[in-house]
């Protein structure tokens, strides 16, 4: 077990961890100690991003530095539940946190009442871990309730631990239990409500989560229940729970495949090194890069992602920035390894150059047109747009929303142009169609920019993000030799624009 501790006092980790040693209980404790009059915020001092993932409780000081006087408490002496509580339930809403006070052994009934407002899954004595009172079954039991509690609060309180009925195909549930431990235990909290699930994977993986479609089967409160899901496995919980939250943005904002394709729950569920997601789904769902297998429905495939992006563009544009290409190019791809080492074997010395401007943030003086001040459309992007995060049916809809942000719509338009070009009809090893005559694709391509791109910054942006698209393409290891040939041609000819 790993275990999450915030306290202003070293000697109650020491406390703790020797308690737990003593009764049997193995475990990893992170000590993140706030001291009183550090000039840093409290959460900037707390585990960020994905270094949530790895736990499965969090013990939080009530006080952290608590008042002089035991009967005059205010809110800043609570701060492990005014400040660190609501930051755990935005970053890491499936992580159970106990509170601990020393307060909760006098006047239990009055703090007791208190810590319960902010909302922990359980409150225990700061003195238990002193205390001969504290054995394995009593900490188990801790523990326990404080899971369940959790689980009610993430999916609904008629929430019951049960094993329900799994129907997998023998080859599937091999590779489930290759990576993913905990994927029983979350599929059977996610669908509590069943008495049986039939899993079957749609396609690859992709973004580090593996999806499959759900056929979930039950007698609910005396109604039968039966519905098709979409579940994404990660190992990144942290992710899983960026892209709910984004998911829910878009709902707040009115475009319409949010509001149609609903979340099961609004929260993430994990087991051990598994977390998930669950979309309600349609049976006919495709992804989109099926379409442009087939070249009769390349025409319907344009027509569908065009509706989609003016949804969100028209419904969360911003407006525009004064912004130079550099600072864009920087802000996007200046961390990113991948694509650093990507461009080496292209041997283009002008556009090796234009790297080293966004990696080494080189002078510009060369390439006027990348520090000149432009306007650049702004809205709420996808981030992470190609075939394989568009799914068409019924209702047609994005999914991995987990980079979604304010940003240049040409990013959005550069990624979906780039695997369009490279997996355009579903295989790598076909040339980009614009080396060579691919006529339909230019053109819906030009129709569906022509409607999104407005402001005079944005071609010149898109030349360039294109560029970079192609050259992470360039590098991925399962990329053509082929594709790889036509993308370095292309690119050794490219001059500034």
């Amino acid at each position: 077990m790993n275990i999450l501790l915030v306290d202003d006092h070293e000697s109650t980790y020491k406390e703790i961890i020797t308690q737990l040693k003593s009764i049997g209980v193995e475990a990893t404790i992170d000590f993140f100690q706030i001291q009183e009059g550090s000039s840093y915020p409290i959460v900037d001092r707390l585990p960020k991003g994905s270094e949530l993932n790895k736990y499965h409780l969090a013990l939080i000081d009530l006080e952290l530095y608590g008042a002089k006087r035991s009967y005059d408490y205010q809110p800043e002496h609570l701060s492990g539940g005014t400040i660190v509580l609501p930051y755990l339930r935005k970053k890491s809403p499936w992580l159970p946190v106990i509170a601990y006070s020393r307060l909760f052994s006098e006047e239990t009934e009055y703090f007791v009442s208190v810590a319960g407002s902010f909302g922990f899954d359980g409150h225990i004595q700061r003195k238990l871990f002193q205390s001969n009172s504290m054995n394995k079954k009593l900490w188990d039991l801790i523990i326990e309730s404080a899971s369940i509690i959790r689980k009610k609060s993430l999916f609904n309180q008629d929430y019951q631990k049960k094993d329900i009925e799994i129907r997998i195909d023998s080859e599937i549930l091999k590779g489930l239990d290759e990576y993913f431990s905990g994927w029983k235990s979350v599929i059977n909290d996610l669908f509590f409500f069943s008495d049986c699930v039939a899993i079957e994977k749609l396609f690859s993986g992709f973004s580090g989560a593996l999806p499959f479609r759900i056929k979930a089967m039950s007698k609910y409160k005396d109604r039968p229940i039966e519905g098709n899901w979409f579940i994404k496995f990660s190992d990144n919980a942290y992710k899983l729970n960026e892209e709910v939250y984004n998911h829910k943005q878009f709902f707040i904002s009115g475009v319409d495949f949010a509001k149609t394709i609903p979340l099961l729950w609004d929260n993430v569920a994990k087991s051990e090194n598994t977390a998930a997601i669950v979309y309600q789904f349609a049976s006919n769902m495709e992804l989109a890069f099926t379409f442009f297998e087939k070249e009769e429905k390349l025409e319907t495939s344009f027509s569908k992602i065009s509706n989609l992006l003016l949804n969100i563009y028209s419904r969360n544009k911003i407006g525009y920035d004064n912004r130079t290409i550099k600072s864009l190019l920087i802000e996007e791809y200046s961390n990113n390894l991948h694509l650093r080492n990507s461009i080496e074997p292209i041997r283009n010395i002008r556009l090796t150059n234009i790297f080293k401007i966004v990696f080494e943030n080189k002078s510009a003086d060369n390439f006027a047109n990348l520090h000149s001040l432009l306007e650049v459309s702004t809205g709420w992007i996808h981030g992470d747009l190609h075939l394989k995060n568009i799914m068409f049916g019924k209702e047609d809809l994005l999914i991995d929303l987990a980079r979604s942000r304010i940003g240049p719509i040409v990013m959005d338009l550069a990624r979906i142009a780039t695997s369009i070009y490279c997996n355009g009809y579903g295989m790598l090893n076909e040339s980009p169609p614009f080396l060579f005559n691919s006529t339909q694709i230019t053109y819906n391509l030009k129709r569906l920019f022509d409607s999104t791109i407005t402001r005079d910054g944005d071609k010149l942006a898109y030349n360039y993000f294109l560029l970079f698209e192609l050259v992470l393409i360039y590098g991925y290891s399962d990329t053509s030799l082929a594709t790889k040939n036509k993308i370095k041609t292309y690119l050794r000819s490219v001059d500034a624009f």
